[in-house]
């Protein structure tokens, strides 16, 4: 029972017997906060390191820009890939090797099944895993980057790295073995995996194969041999 409750709009506060303060806001509790809880909205305005902290402790909710002109901006990118590759144009790591096999050209029969080895090669993480905050902040860094809309990426690719954060459903991603000039290849080949229902996640206390947690909570994957 709280000592003491006081409404300030939407929100309400309650200091419980015990000392610790609770911030309610549309029915949602925020544990040990004084503002009232938001909706942090990708692709429609810069996300600042306050909006990383507050998501990766899930003090906010999170959704995906779905105005016409950001929908619009992020299509073209896998339509004018798709135009390239139909016009015989040579792009690094669509239709060639990587790093040192830059110059090795890709079939077209194979161009499709060259992103999935590339997740599976990466995969190849040691130690500990990220915790679950952590987790979360990876994942908003990668939609924050690719709500940019310079990389090409499907929309369906970009709702499902949202529905990880919506519904907690976290990549189970180790800490140590990054390789690459990024320093991050390794890290978000896991994330990558997730997304097409392979290896495993963390959700509601348990680590589970991932094909199980998205065939009981979203029912989605992202098909990686397609580009639109």
């Amino acid at each position: 029972m709280p000592v003491h409750a006081e409404q300030n709009g939407n929100a309400t506060m309650e200091v419980k017997c015990n000392g610790t303060m609770e911030v309610k806001c549309n029915g949602h509790g925020i544990n040990g906060n004084s503002v009232c809880a938001s909706t942090v909205v990708f692709g429609s305005r810069p996300i600042t390191i306050e909006d990383v902290v507050q998501i990766s402790r899930r003090e906010v909710d999170v959704k995906l820009n779905d105005e016409d002109a950001f929908v619009k901006r992020i299509n073209q990118g896998p339509i004018t890939l798709q135009k390239l590759l139909n016009e015989d144009h040579i792009i690094y790591g669509v239709n060639t090797g990587y790093g040192n096999s830059c110059t090795v050209r890709v079939s077209k029969e194979l161009v499709a099944e060259l992103p999935s080895y590339l997740v599976r090669y990466h995969c190849t993480g040691l130690g500990e895993h990220f915790k679950e905050d952590q987790t979360r902040a990876l994942l908003t860094a990668r939609i924050v980057s690719l709500t940019k809309g310079f990389s090409a990426v499907r929309l369906d690719l970009l709702k499902q790295l949202v529905k990880l954060l919506q519904n907690d459903i976290l990549p189970m991603v180790p800490q140590e073995g990054s390789v690459g000039a990024s320093g991050d290849l390794t890290p978000l080949s896991y994330v990558a995996a997730v997304l097409c229902g392979e290896r495993k996640v963390m959700y509601e206390g348990q680590v589970l194969p991932t094909t199980t947690v998205f065939e009981q909570v979203i029912n989605s994957f992202v098909n990686l041999h397609k580009f639109f």
